[in-house]
């Protein structure tokens, strides 16, 4: 799906509102919170009420905007390969990645289980070296989705150009 092409009028509106339309990917993203929000019925316009006290009179067509656009339901969009800068308007997150596979998550609790569950290393947090093994820590992360329910992404400000980004996965 893509996203139609908004007036400059249209464009700086969604700013004003602190609204960020992303190109490639059909995503609005809200700037404060640093994720993208979904599209569908009224949630934009509710986001902004409810969450940045924004006024319904600066509000008012803005769901008839919203739906013209043509937008993706964030969780529906894949993530950004690994290793590019980090997406200017979206939040970045400390995390960690297996070194096994593409998962990614922000918790620690979660990649423990994971190496565990899929890789087999039973108890990684008793057994000496078992982070620096199995695990990078202190990772960048991004997602298009306040919980990273459809994957993180690492987000790299400078890649160097003899490493291979790491491949991405869901939670």
């Amino acid at each position: 799906m893509a996203a139609r092409v908004l007036t400059a009028t249209e464009r700086q509106r969604l700013e004003v509102l602190g609204l960020h339309l992303n190109d490639p990917e059909p995503v609005l993203i809200c700037r404060p919170c640093g994720y993208a929000l979904k599209p569908q019925g009224e949630r934009v316009s509710r986001h902004l009420a409810e969450k940045h006290n924004v006024p319904k009179p600066e509000r008012r067509g803005l769901n008839a905007l919203v739906r013209s656009i043509g937008l993706a339901d964030p969780n529906d969009v894949e993530p950004r390969p690994d290793g590019l800068p980090p997406h200017e308007a979206l939040t970045v997150l400390r995390g960690y990645a297996c070194r096994h596979c593409a998962y990614r998550t922000v918790s620690l609790d979660l990649i423990c289980r994971h190496i565990s569950s899929e890789h087999g290393f039973r108890d990684p947090r008793k057994s000496d070296g078992w982070q620096q093994d199995h695990i990078s820590s202190d990772v960048s992360l991004q997602s298009w989705s306040q919980n990273g329910t459809r994957g993180y992404w690492v987000a790299q400000p400078t890649a160097p150009a003899s490493s291979s980004p790491l491949p991405h996965k869901g939670p």
